[in-house]
């Protein structure tokens, strides 16, 4: 009897141990899971109060003026338009301020308002610079409009446009230059309606937008070598209406727009060759260019003239 018990206790036991062996696997991966539960608890609990508690931390911490302290602006741009003490004021930046309480986008927005600036970047160099870069535009044209005042007068006012039509006014800065560009030889766009000039804004004048492109291509084509390009009138609707500086005028239509300063170019050619000199041709139609000339008398050292002194100056433009 005592050894029959015996065998049911040891059978017992190994049924024990069996099931235990098969429990701790299972076990194992329950305890695994408890401890990943317990670590996703601990870190979303500690991310919760820290959104919560950020500003409080932020404010009373970090943005303090005692740690980061901002002690040095530094500003990358060569200056024609502005001037340190503008970009400061428009940034509103002071030293002293924390660097990790600043506003970047706030800084670069209010650096972009300024209608002389194309682009604006603001940068934190830790722990204590501020880093500003700032590329301004560049005019390539000068347009005036009239205001009337009592008495039947009228005020000018001078406004700047970039290539892609962008309006600068001549007179914006709170600090010198009064106008950045007055001393600067650019053409002039004439017959422009003043309400298109907002400044900082692009101009929608779709005239305005044709006459900038024709100025890289005047250059391009080689045409400052007979004359300099003076000015383009908008005016009249579907036209272009160039003057130059040795006091020619061109009429330019909407198409191929680079082969009609060619000709341009060959008929100023032509005129030094014959004594003339161009007054007013009209290219914008495709099939003829009726012209108007006068006789130019030779330079009184020279028979034949300064043309054939400089043949250089004769040569038609990219062979036109």
């Amino acid at each position: 009897m005592a050894r029959k018990e015996k065998k049911q206790a040891r059978r017992k036991q190994a049924s024990f141990l069996e099931v235990s062996a098969r429990m701790r696997p299972r076990r194992r991966r329950l305890w695994r899971l408890a401890l990943l539960v317990l670590l996703l608890g601990t870190l979303g609990a500690g991310g919760y109060l820290g959104i919560v508690h950020w500003p409080q931390l932020r404010d009373r911490v970090l943005a303090g003026e005692r740690f980061f302290a901002l002690k040095d602006i530094e500003i990358v741009a060569p200056f024609k338009a502005l001037s340190r003490e503008e970009i400061l004021m428009r940034s509103g930046v002071r030293a002293g301020r924390n660097l990790l309480a600043l506003d970047l986008s706030r800084i670069k927005r209010d650096l972009e308002t300024i209608p002389y600036v194309e682009s604006a970047a603001v940068e934190r160099v830790l722990p204590h610079v501020l880093r500003l870069r700032v590329v301004e535009r560049t005019p390539v044209a000068r347009v005036e409009v009239f205001d009337p005042v009592d008495g039947g007068n009228t005020v000018g006012r001078t406004f700047y446009l970039d290539a892609h039509g962008a309006v600068m006014p001549a007179r914006f800065n709170l600090t010198d230059p009064a106008d950045p560009f007055l001393g600067e030889s650019l053409p002039r766009i004439t017959g422009v309606n003043p309400n298109d000039l907002r400044p900082g804004g692009i101009v929608n004048d779709a005239a305005v937008l044709w006459a900038l492109t024709v100025l890289p291509l005047y250059r391009q084509v080689g045409m400052e070598q007979f004359a300099g390009l003076h000015s383009i009138d908008v005016s009249e609707r579907g036209v272009l209406t160039v003057r130059l500086d040795n006091g020619a005028e061109a009429t330019l239509g909407p198409f191929d727009m680079q082969r009609q300063l060619l000709r341009l170019g060959f008929l100023h050619v032509v005129g030094q060759d014959n004594g003339q000199r161009l007054l007013q041709v009209d290219l914008s139609i495709e099939n003829n260019c009726p012209s108007l000339w006068v006789p130019v008398a030779p330079a009184p050292d020279s028979p034949s003239g300064s043309a054939q002194r400089n043949p250089a100056s004769r040569r038609p433009p990219h062979d036109a």
